[in-house]
């Protein structure tokens, strides 16, 4: 039990200093992260700490979670070893620490690594995927993605546009709404209202793909790639995959992961770590249906991150975010 709660912890702050802090960012150490609370006495005033200390906070409830966790757990709403490592793979990639996220990714997959196959699933349901599916490693479900939901919001199509006829995806994740737009229905838990944002085999796979062709192993890049290609396009189409050229490979990888990890909660901390490199940085732009933009966030802008809430900086007297 002390096992699974401090790896909640650890889940749910990384979650928040994501929004609200700058952790990730190269040179942020110093600056306000969130408030690290360790006691359940209500009268201790919430104080921000430093990025540095949520980190330390995060990796030592993860590392003490680590040995008194399974291996691996019967029940995909129990962490294990294997969400551990999971977890902490995609924390040391959001860092752009590659090597460290290549060596978690891997050892979470020595421990669980099936992967579902997109040809096994009705792919005309509006809810497609089983509920506990054998990627999922640990079952993280959200409460308040209503605006995100099918019958709500519209897909990029120009993301849409890069899944071919072949590649399962397309109509596991998406259906034509009719009117013009494309709607989102391939939610992991399998349940229409609600998203999901656990660790899982495919996001495992991409890890070790991006990190090895980040160091130049273009081999296991390609095999890990191909693992989980095979299982997302129709039976007897997919052509494995060969690497010859290691920034073409990393932008391959990329692509792959942002078309298979949509709406997972991943894409807000892969354009974060993707704006510190140069050629990678991505402008989000919102533009209406005439194609007019109508909003923009450019790289690196301070709006990334989430202003405090007005009422906790009035009670607490926390430190606001800067604009």
């Amino acid at each position: 039990m002390r096992g699974e709660a401090l790896f909640t912890r650890a889940f749910v702050h990384y979650g928040e200093a994501q929004v609200y802090s700058e952790i990730g960012r190269v040179g942020s150490d110093s600056k306000p992260g969130i408030p690290i609370r360790l006691t359940s006495d209500y009268t201790v005033v919430s104080q921000r700490g430093t990025v540095a200390e949520n980190i330390a906070a995060i990796l030592k409830d993860l590392n003490e979670a680590l040995e008194l966790l399974p291996a691996t757990s019967s029940s995909k709403v129990k962490p294990s070893k294997a969400a551990v490592y999971a977890l902490l793979s995609r924390i040391y990639l959001s860092f752009r620490q590659y090597d460290l996220a290549e060596k978690y990714a891997d050892a979470a997959l020595n421990l669980y690594n099936k992967v579902t196959d997109l040809n096994t699933l009705d792919l005309e349901s509006m809810s497609p995927f089983p509920i506990g599916h054998d990627e999922i490693i640990y079952a993280v479900y959200s409460r308040n993605g209503n605006l995100l939901l099918q019958t709500v919001a519209n897909v990029n199509k120009t993301l849409y546009g890069q899944y071919t006829e072949n590649d399962l995806r397309k109509k596991a994740y998406f259906y034509d709404k009719g009117n013009g737009h494309i709607g989102f229905k391939g939610n992991y838990p399998g349940v229409f209202s609600t998203l999901f944002f656990g660790p899982t085999t495919d996001e495992l796979l991409l890890n070790t793909a991006e990190c090895a062709a980040r160091r130049g192993d273009l081999n296991k890049a390609a095999e890990q790639l191909n693992k989980l290609l095979m299982h997302k396009w129709k039976s007897g189409t997919f052509i494995p995959i060969k690497f010859a050229d290691k920034e073409k490979a990393i932008n391959l990888i990329l692509e792959e992961r942002r078309k298979e990890l949509s709406f997972r909660g991943l894409r807000w901390s892969d354009i974060k770590r993707l704006n510190q490199e140069k050629g990678r940085e991505v402008i989000l732009q919102r533009k209406d249906d005439s194609g007019n933009i109508i909003a923009e966030l450019p790289a690196n802008d301070s709006r990334y991150y989430y202003l405090i809430p007005d009422e906790v900086v009035r009670q607490a007297g926390m430190q606001q975010n800067i604009r």
